[in-house]
């Protein structure tokens, strides 16, 4: 029966029952529905089913979450060097950020998107996962950040109170907010593990910390050389460098092929749902979800 109440069917009827601005159903309007009922041996098929779809769901939930587990153990161990490659021997040595990075300067090309950085999706189309476009009308004056620049947003949100810093994993360039700071590293691999190094909140934090300054409103003042001014350790061999980000971009992809695989989860469960409970496809024809 709870499925009933989650198909489109259902919706449809409150909504011609009660109008479109009803906010609450009392017992008597829920008795009142009509509710269209398969034969008792189909029912339970069709709850098997969507029983099935459920557990592929809680399944894929609780790898995804086992996998992030994972890669944070695994971000934690290599990058401070306290797992290591057995090939690599060379030191790891404490380094100023900038020798690292350098700030480019480069404006908007007037052609590339505006993007927005995010703490758990990067660097992001504002409209595509927004919904909207923040930017001004004119952004000329907007920082061009191409593929593998780093950006710093120097602004808080959630964890990071005192800004957030992404690589630019799109393979193209985009253009930020002119209150962004945007560098590019020395090599990809070297900005990969800084993009990593910043995901934790406490590694961000404990970095940003001594060299912020807080104004009015909770603003921060920083500029770009203070914020190049600290110094992380760091794997001084390329290929080191290159195996730690390979690794953990490994990961990502993992984490993202799950993610895919579950919201394609739910929406064969929706679609499906809709379809068995309004009787146009029969239990018999349909396959376990996989």
């Amino acid at each position: 029966m709870i499925h009933i109440f989650k198909t489109n069917t259902f919706f449809k009827q409150v909504k011609n029952d009660l109008g479109a601005t009803i906010n609450s159903i009392n017992n008597g309007n829920l008795l009142n529905f009509k509710i269209p009922l398969p034969p008792l041996d189909e029912q339970k098929k069709i709850a098997e089913i969507l029983s099935t779809w459920d557990e592929a769901i809680n399944l894929t939930i609780n790898l995804i979450e086992s996998k992030k587990q994972f890669k944070k153990a695994l971000m934690q161990n290599l990058l401070t060097a306290k797992i290591r490659f057995p090939q690599f021997k060379d030191e790891w040595k404490e380094t100023k950020l900038g020798k690292i990075l350098k700030e480019h300067k480069i404006k908007s090309d007037n052609k590339s998107e505006v993007f927005s950085v995010s703490v758990h999706k990067g660097i992001i189309n504002q409209i595509e996962h927004l919904g909207r476009s923040f930017s001004a009308e004119d952004t000329s004056n907007y920082n061009l950040v191409k593929p593998f620049d780093l950006v710093y947003t120097k602004s808080p949100t959630g964890d990071f109170p005192f800004g957030i810093i992404k690589q630019n994993l799109n393979p193209f360039n985009v253009i930020v907010s002119p209150l962004y700071g945007v560098f590019e590293p020395i090599n990809k691999f070297l900005g990969t593990l800084l993009h990593y190094f910043f995901e934790s909140s406490i590694r961000t934090n404990n970095y940003l910390k001594p060299i912020i300054q807080k104004g009015a409103k909770n603003t921060i003042n920083i500029s770009n050389d203070t914020f190049l001014s600290r110094s992380i350790l760091v794997p001084i061999n390329l290929d080191e460098q290159q195996k730690i980000a390979e690794v953990l971009m490994a990961c990502d992809d993992e984490i993202n092929l799950l993610n895919l695989k579950l919201e394609n989860l739910k929406k064969q469960k929706q679609g499906l749902m809709q379809k068995l409970l309004k009787g146009e496809i029969r239990t018999c024809y349909v396959k376990k979800a996989m």
